[in-house]
């Protein structure tokens, strides 16, 4: 009687569960979800023209300018030879990418520019940013700043800038280099990161 009483508790069970399967089949739906995402974004913020800005100032010529490393560096050889002599570029960035950029550092590197003697603390007039000291020729540069931005392409008129960049025969100096000394070599780097969107 035992055996027969476990015999119906198994049987009991497994009609349960048999009844429990057929009900979860008969109520489960299936749902299935397909599609494809695609995020297209394209980082591309460049120097896309240097140009000389009218004519040079006194006896200064422009010998070369290039955009070099990535199309966000510049390169700027001028020739001056007599103090108030000056060579201005027009430089325009560009973002024709996806993404907003902020220019994150503006930095110059400058050879060649010759070592003479000026009074301290003078500035280039009128110039914007400049960087000066005892240097026969010297640069400044206006119409952009740090964390200036350039909105994404086509967005509206700000996804690009036009700005000057100007090296000038520093007429403070009073003990003047050797000629030789005095063909500038100028280097600009623009490091652009995202920005806020």
């Amino acid at each position: 009687m035992e055996q027969r009483n476990k015999n119906l508790f198994i049987g009991g069970l497994l009609a349960i569960v048999l009844v429990m399967a057929v009900g979860y089949a008969a109520f489960a739906t299936q749902l299935n979800i397909n599609g494809t995402a695609t995020i297209e974004s394209r980082w591309e913020v460049k120097i896309t023209d240097i140009s000389v800005s009218g004519d040079p100032t006194g006896t200064a010529t422009s010998k070369s300018s290039a955009v070099t490393e990535g199309n966000l560096a510049a390169t700027f050889e001028s020739e001056l030879v007599a103090p108030g002599d000056s060579v201005t570029y027009n430089v325009t960035v560009e973002n024709t990418g996806t993404l907003p950029a902020k220019l994150n550092a503006i930095t110059f590197n400058q050879t060649n520019n010759g070592t003479g003697t000026a009074e301290a603390g003078d500035a280039v007039e009128n110039q914007g940013t400049s960087y000066e000291g005892d240097n026969a020729i010297v640069y400044s540069y206006t119409g952009i700043s740090v964390n200036s931005t350039l909105a994404a392409a086509n967005d509206s008129d700000t996804d690009k800038v036009t700005f000057q960049v100007t090296v000038t025969y520093n007429d403070k100096i009073k003990t003047q280099p050797d000629a030789k000394q005095l063909k500038s070599n100028l280097k600009m780097v623009l490091s652009y990161v995202q920005a806020d969107a």
